[in-house]
């Protein structure tokens, strides 16, 4: 069986080739009917949200496989503590005499 992504890239070949043979059509005719332009508009305008369409589950599937960015409770209070150890060690550092 086909996956979605599969279907929808059969889907976006055959309306190009569609918009292929329309545009000879219309290149041989050398005339645009009201009809011919409604479709190519119609076509530019479902390629363009299928494009944004696939863009925004691009986006959500990066999201949610993305690790957590924050760190846990543990990672947190070892960073503060070794934060706060250099800084005591700095400071007393500082106070002894060359």
């Amino acid at each position: 069986m086909p996956s979605q992504e599969q279907l929808e890239q059969a889907d976006s070949v055959s309306r190009h080739v569609e918009q292929s043979r329309q545009q000879e059509r219309l290149e041989e005719e050398e005339e645009i009917t009201t009809s011919d332009l409604a479709n190519i508009l119609n076509s530019f305008g479902r390629t363009q949200r299928e494009m944004v369409d696939t863009i925004k589950q691009l986006v959500s599937t990066i999201q949610a496989t993305k690790p957590s960015e924050q760190p846990n409770n543990e990672e947190q209070r070892e960073k503060v503590s070794h934060e706060e150890s250099s800084a005591i060690k700095g400071s007393s550092a500082a106070k002894e005499p060359d």
